[in-house]
């Protein structure tokens, strides 16, 4: 889940964030971009496939195979919290 404390902006089909920790903003892109739509609200990893396939020229499974990638990603530099441990479904 996202973390409340960053600030984001949508821009174009990018998300900019300012994540507290770090200095520089960080612009997401591609599937990351509607993932971090997409984790407004606790979901299981079959939602947040299903929610971002909706926005990218992509079938669900090819994003569900993405996703933990992403999310760890986003987890490493401090945009969400317990991505890693959200539940398989």
């Amino acid at each position: 889940m996202r973390r409340d404390d960053v600030l984001w902006a949508s821009v174009g089909s990018a998300v900019a964030l300012l994540v507290p920790e770090r200095r520089d903003p960080l612009v997401v892109t591609g599937s990351a971009a509607p993932l971090w739509a997409q984790l407004a609200e606790p979901r299981t990893l079959a939602e947040l496939a299903a929610g971002v396939a909706e926005h990218v020229d992509a079938a669900v499974e090819e994003v569900a195979s993405a996703l933990p990638d992403l999310l760890r990603a986003l987890e490493d530099v401090g945009a969400v919290r317990g991505a890693t441990a959200a539940p398989r479904g």
